[in-house]
């Protein structure tokens, strides 16, 4: 409801509240409470560790599906366009790309296998999980769970639902001010009151979606299949003709 600034200011305060979660916390002691019971090399499959480990099938569809939005992610043109100047956009996008990949990436792999040794070896057994009838999904927050004490696991479900609220507050602010300026162009005196409307009026779709459908990784590659087969081809028109 607060705007652009109010989702700026917040998304900064999440990213800290992510990365001190997932470096000081999550990491040192996953590793830790993982080496103290087996080597994670010895219990999982050496296809685990290789970059390689994935179907040319899949792959190609995670390339049309996945590498296109970062053309087409409204989020990033609503950074553009708020930016004082070109430069700042440019500073921000290296800068997000480096604390993306190589840092999320390979600490969030790192903790997947990290839940996945945890499953084979039964350390969820005392908070009845098992690997023969547990959801995937679950595997990290039960590893969390399992080993860190009361305050540090709020610390660290304050890291993930700060990635989460980071990425939700952004998707909200865009798709009302694209539902209030382009789709229903309401005059300036009234766009306010009508931005802060439709915000809610998503925001109340959006937990609807959110509740009825439990797979979040199939759930982000249906929005990214709409998004990219929609916008793709209209924006490099847009870039590229007179």
């Amino acid at each position: 409801m607060g705007g652009i600034k109010a989702v700026i200011f917040t998304d900064t305060i999440q990213w800290i509240i992510l990365l001190f979660g997932l470096l000081l916390i999550a990491i040192p002691l996953g590793y830790i409470t993982i080496n103290k019971e087996v080597s994670m090399f010895q219990v999982l499959p050496k296809s685990f560790f290789s970059f390689t480990n994935i179907s040319w099938k899949t792959f190609f569809n995670w390339f049309i599906t996945i590498l296109p939005i970062w053309f087409v992610g409204m989020t990033m043109y609503q950074r553009i366009y708020a930016s004082k100047d070109l430069k700042s956009p440019k500073k921000a996008w290296y800068i997000a790309g480096v604390l993306e990949y190589p840092f999320m990436v390979f600490w969030g792999v790192g903790l997947g296998l990290f839940a996945r040794v945890g499953a084979e070896i039964g350390l969820y057994e005392v908070i009845g999980g098992s690997i023969s009838n547990m959801y995937p999904e679950m595997g990290l927050p039960n590893f969390l769970k399992t080993i860190l004490p009361v305050g540090l696991l709020g610390i660290m479900m304050a890291a993930y639902f700060s990635a989460i609220m980071s990425t939700a507050d952004s998707c909200l602010i865009a798709a009302s001010g694209t539902m209030t300026n382009d789709l229903f162009g309401f005059h300036k005196d009234k766009s306010l009151k009508a931005f802060q409307l439709i915000t809610l009026l998503i925001g109340i779709a959006s937990v609807y979606l959110a509740m009825s459908m439990t797979n979040v990784l199939k759930m982000m590659l249906y929005s990214y299949s709409i998004m990219v087969s929609g916008l793709l081809i209209p924006v490099l028109a847009i870039f590229y003709s007179k």
